[in-house]
């Protein structure tokens, strides 16, 4: 029912040209212009249409829980103008959180790469507190762990962050990370090459993992 109630909003948003989109009871607008000024003044339009909306089917907001991130490469930003919601003022952030995506204020995808390896890492660290060198899970059990729990975790959203793995300090990072789940399979001693355990389990770089994702998803 609230899938159907929702559904207006986004018919009030999108058919007068606005991007919106919705997931449960969370939704996001989006404005792109030349202007910043201008910008603003849309999406404060966008705004009062949302207001409008909540008022009449009897619903509230919490303008805490709303965040504002303005995407751009410019280091001086002129023009900016306050936009309020509910008689507040919104604060923009350097980054926001959407569909478990970090977006950061220039798209660098730096902040969530770093977010996503952290909580792979506590994952695994997790895991291995229940294997020992003589007991625990088999290799095969951790293998299926790391390719169907910790692995899609990672790649959420890849199709979009991809290119962030062209830069060297990423694919350190993802290799790291790989090389902590091949260890933990195979439970090879630390100073064993990682290319060598990589051949062993069967699996494929990460790096590489995501630029074929990146580049087979362009056509």
């Amino acid at each position: 029912m609230w899938i159907l109630i929702a559904d207006g909003l986004l018919q009030a948003l999108n058919s007068v040209g606005y991007f919106a989109q919705e997931f449960a009871d969370d939704f996001s607008t989006l404005v792109a212009g030349r202007n910043l000024g201008t910008v603003c003044e849309v999406m404060q339009v966008a705004v009062k249409r949302i207001e409008k909306w909540c008022v009449d089917h009897g619903l509230s907001v919490n303008p805490d829980k709303t965040e504002m991130a303005l995407f751009t490469c410019k280091r001086i930003l002129t023009g900016m103008k306050p936009i309020l919601f509910f008689g507040k003022e919104l604060t923009r952030t350097d980054q926001v959180k959407h569909l478990g995506i970090i977006l950061d204020s220039k798209l660098t995808w730096k902040e969530h790469l770093q977010h996503k390896c952290k909580k792979a890492v506590a994952l695994f660290w997790q895991y291995r507190h229940i294997v020992g060198k003589t007991w625990g899970i088999t290799p095969k059990i951790a293998h299926w762990i790391y390719t169907t729990i910790i692995r899609p975790l990672l790649t959420h959203g890849a199709v979009v962050w991809w290119p962030r793995v062209e830069l060297g300090v990423a694919r350190t990072l993802l290799s790291s990370l790989q090389r902590l789940a091949c260890l933990v399979i195979t439970r090879a001693i630390s100073t064993t090459p990682t290319a060598a355990i990589e051949v062993l389990t069967g699996l494929l770089p990460h790096p590489d993992c995501f630029y074929f994702l990146g580049t087979g998803s362009s056509g």
